[in-house]
């Protein structure tokens, strides 16, 4: 939103394919930079940047988080246009508790930036102190199963890209039905019963918009061949009613 003041918001403007390019490029040459989070530099300044000048190795001076309000003679020519609450200020101001109305003209960006956005704040810096690191990944019962691919929909997703919709039927109440199958000798052991099964139980739940039989056994023999999975594997067959 704040940049919708200066200029037309557009995927280009904004050059977050631009980053991640760059941070991409630093870390095949065995640089990978440090990556800051702007909520968490507001949330605890010192700490942020203590860490960001560690990782620069530059010496951290309690002056960063301070300074004089006005413009300086190198802000530039866009300084007018960009600075004006820079210019204000005199040190870091505490983020918004609860975030703008985001101004839904720009959906569509969000949804196309939002994944470049995601992928640089997975390298965030994380600090000790206030800012708390997210919690360990649980073991795996099965710790092969780290790097999988998974059918969802319809195409092969790695396991932490592997998401249904919030919307989905079964995340908003539990709806759906299963099966699960076994694979033994590069067979799946009784697919035939296990899938007449299945179609009883999405008649009895009264779905529609049921995959064909051919359909699902298509996706069960993809994900098999691209995990290499051809004996003792377990499959867990859902579907879903779909969105709400």
């Amino acid at each position: 939103p704040s940049f919708d003041k200066v200029v037309p918001p557009s995927f280009l403007e904004l050059g977050v394919a631009e980053l991640v390019a760059i941070y991409s490029e630093l870390c095949e040459l065995g640089s990978p930079p440090p990556v800051i989070d702007a909520d968490d530099l507001q949330r605890d300044p010192e700490a942020v940047l203590s860490g960001l000048c560690e990782d620069l190795g530059i010496p951290f001076q309690p002056q960063m988080l301070k300074w004089k309000a006005g413009p300086r003679d190198f802000d530039g020519i866009w300084a007018p246009w960009w600075y004006e609450s820079v210019h204000t200020s005199t040190g870091f101001s505490k983020s918004r508790r609860y975030p703008m109305t985001f101004p839904f003209a720009f959906y569509d960006l969000l949804e196309q930036s939002l994944p470049f956005y995601n992928m640089l704040k997975r390298q965030v810096r994380r600090t000790t102190g206030s800012l708390l690191p997210p919690p360990p990944d649980p073991p795996l019962p099965v710790p092969e199963n780290k790097k999988i691919l998974v059918w969802v929909g319809d195409e092969l997703l790695p396991r932490d890209s592997a998401r249904v919709s919030v919307f989905d039927s079964v995340v908003q109440g539990g709806d759906a039905v299963w099966e699960g199958l076994r694979i033994y000798d590069g067979k799946v052991f009784k697919l035939e019963e296990h899938l007449d099964r299945l179609f009883d139980s999405t008649k009895a739940m009264a779905f529609s918009n049921v995959p064909s039989r051919d359909w699902i056994k298509d996706a069960i023999f993809k994900t098999l061949n691209a995990n290499g999975m051809f004996n003792n594997a377990h499959i867990r067959l859902t579907l879903t009613r779909g969105k709400k």
